[in-house]
């Protein structure tokens, strides 16, 4: 019996205008019903999904920050900060990024340090709390995550000026065409996962997962039923369960009814 859905948001459970499928209140419902648990596990901001899902009246569990936060039942049961110094050094290093906004990301709120207007629309849509600062670097308490906002030049700023020169205690994921998240070691949306999963002694064959990029692999491999949608990268499609179909033809949704509805037959 399965016991957890969980599911990443852009480019999976989202469709391509960032938009939520129109009948998940009742899918969620729906889940709570059955005592199980649906879990959001995004990049995005805490503030930014409780604001996404604020018109669904229905119980649900965030990952948020790829990993940093876990909020259960209205909660905060698990929180992952980076240290100052390793704040400092990845904003040092980010300066180097090419058509790049750095954003320093708490669990209240996210800090940008120049106006870059022609990343506006995407800063915007992931960031419901953003303030804007005249140095990042005065701004090292409570930190979650550091992110490099980079619309032409993502992939090259991950190689090129990210990937080798972090500190041991950090590490560096690609979480989406145009984002690279920077967190603790050990913070991904699988550790989190696994948290809910000790708490209620939950098995791996009773996870279903879905994801489409890098920040989700270690969740997709997690569980048994670890699914990506056709719109993800080859590489992610090799570690899949099986491949879905696209986040523009509900693929999650239907898969987890698909679930829900064989577990209502065999219990008949």
């Amino acid at each position: 019996m399965i016991k957890i859905f969980s599911t990443d948001m852009d480019g999976t459970l989202l469709d391509n205008n960032s938009q939520l499928p129109p009948n998940i209140e009742t899918l969620i419902s729906k889940i709570n019903d059955q005592n199980k648990i649906f879990i959001a596990a995004s990049g995005r901001t805490l503030t930014n999904l409780e604001f996404k899902f604020k018109d669904v009246d229905a119980e649900i569990t965030f990952i948020s920050d790829n990993g940093a936060i876990l909020k259960h039942k209205g909660e905060i049961v698990y929180i992952n900060r980076m240290d100052k110094k390793d704040v400092l050094d990845t904003i040092e290093i980010l300066k180097a990024a090419e058509d790049s906004t750095t954003v320093v990301i708490t669990p209240e709120t996210a800090y940008i340090e120049n106006d870059n207007k022609a990343h506006h629309e995407h800063l915007k849509e992931y960031y419901t709390h953003l303030t804007l600062v005249d140095d990042l670097r005065k701004y090292t308490d409570d930190v979650i995550k550091v992110t490099a906002l980079s619309p032409t030049k993502s992939h090259e700023n991950f190689n090129q000026v990210v990937k080798g020169n972090l500190s041991d205690r950090i590490y560096a994921v690609e979480a989406g065409k145009v984002w690279i998240d920077i967190m603790n070691k050990g913070v991904n949306k699988a550790e989190a996962l696994q948290h809910i999963m000790n708490m209620y002694n939950i098995d791996k064959d009773e996870v279903v997962t879905f994801g489409d990029y890098f920040n989700d692999l270690e969740m997709i491999k997690l569980p048994k039923y670890g699914f990506v949608v056709a719109n993800a990268p080859n590489e992610m499609k090799k570690q899949a369960y099986e491949v879905i179909g696209t986040n523009e033809e509900l693929s999650v949704i239907k898969t987890i009814e698909y679930f829900l509805n064989k577990e209502a037959t065999l219990s008949k």
